[in-house]
């Protein structure tokens, strides 16, 4: 199917073996691909987490209805195509015979259920606010029905808190530690807290085949740590490096450094309910306290640009690909 990228992880598996060019005697496939994250996850319940680390494996393992291509233009997912039925009403079309990790078929009524978990959820359920109603004439249709027109509803429905549950599992789930039953890509066998999860392959995927047999993510909190991983061949790929480290790694001639301009911005926030800040000459003394230009160019090395509101340069730009700075250590097959 015309599937969007699936998420970063994807986005260099197809990178790392598109650039390979075709086999030869001397080569040989990567089974398992290793890359490092400063943060463990915190859980892989979509419903219950807001932080990055834990929805690059959500991402992983779960689907979502739609999903962003390269252009951040949404694309079908679990969702083969769909059509206004009003201005307020959308109707989605399911692929069929989807199965998820534990051999059971995808339905309508998960999707219908797992969207209404996702808005009850206290920590995503502002997400939702725009669906009013969700029905499910039959098994493969979805009609969700918002309190007036969205302009937000295709985003939500491709992000990580609209992940389709297995109903059944989820419920069964719910009062123990959460073990995710998903249909993406990769499934989860194996999980050593603060040290590493292991992805294996989906080999019944409804889209585009993983190439990669295994991931192993690895949790390694130093920077320097995540650095060395690289330049030993411990890890092909690192997350969350420094400005400092990526400036060490310029001139190694086997790491190649991938930067993608971030959606997101950094950004201190206030709680203005504390009395001296609910002043706002005394919030506006700080910002204007801070030399802003100074920073990017001696904490993050001229490694980033600076915003002019909470919403990042990029947010308005759709034909960019989504933000990650990424470290691939090249892959020597033989």
């Amino acid at each position: 199917m015309n599937k969007g990228l699936k998420n970063l992880l994807m986005i260099l598996l197809v990178f790392i073996f598109g650039s390979c060019g075709e086999k030869t005697e001397n080569k040989k496939e990567i089974k398992t691909l290793v890359y490092t994250m400063a943060v463990e996850p915190i859980t892989l319940d979509p419903y219950s987490v807001t932080d990055v680390y834990s929805r690059r494996v959500i991402k992983n393992v779960f689907d979502t209805l739609l999903e962003s291509d390269e252009n951040n233009e949404k694309v079908p997912s679990l969702a083969k195509s769909w059509k206004y039925l009003d201005d307020k009403t959308v109707e989605f079309k399911l692929n069929k015979d989807i199965k998820f990790h534990n051999g059971e078929t995808l339905t309508s009524d998960d999707v219908k259920y797992s969207l209404e978990k996702a808005k009850e959820s206290l920590k995503v359920g502002y997400y939702f606010d725009m669906i009013e109603s969700i029905e499910t004439p039959d098994l493969e249709t979805v009609i969700i029905k918002t309190n007036e027109p969205s302009g937000t509803l295709f985003t939500t429905l491709a992000h990580a808190a609209s992940s389709i549950v297995n109903k059944k599992d989820y419920e069964n789930n719910k009062d123990k530690k959460f073990k995710p039953v998903g249909t993406g890509p990769y499934k989860l066998t194996d999980w050593e807290v603060g040290s590493k999860l292991v992805l294996e392959k989906n080999s019944e995927y409804f889209g585009i085949e993983p190439t990669i047999e295994k991931v192993e993510i690895k949790i390694i909190p130093e920077d320097n740590n995540r650095v060395i991983a690289l330049q030993t061949g411990e890890a092909q790929i690192a997350f969350d490096l420094s400005a400092s480290s990526l400036k060490s790694l310029e001139n190694e001639r086997d790491i190649n450094i991938y930067t993608v301009e971030s959606l997101g911005t950094n950004y201190l926030g206030f709680n203005t309910t504390h009395p001296k800040l609910k002043d706002i000459r005394v919030r506006q003394a700080i910002a204007k306290g801070i030399d802003m230009d100074s920073a990017i160019e001696v904490l993050f090395e001229g490694k980033g640009r600076r915003s002019t509101s909470i919403l990042g340069p990029k947010v308005l730009d759709i034909k960019k690909i989504l933000f990650q700075t990424i470290i691939l250590r090249k892959l020597k097959l033989f």
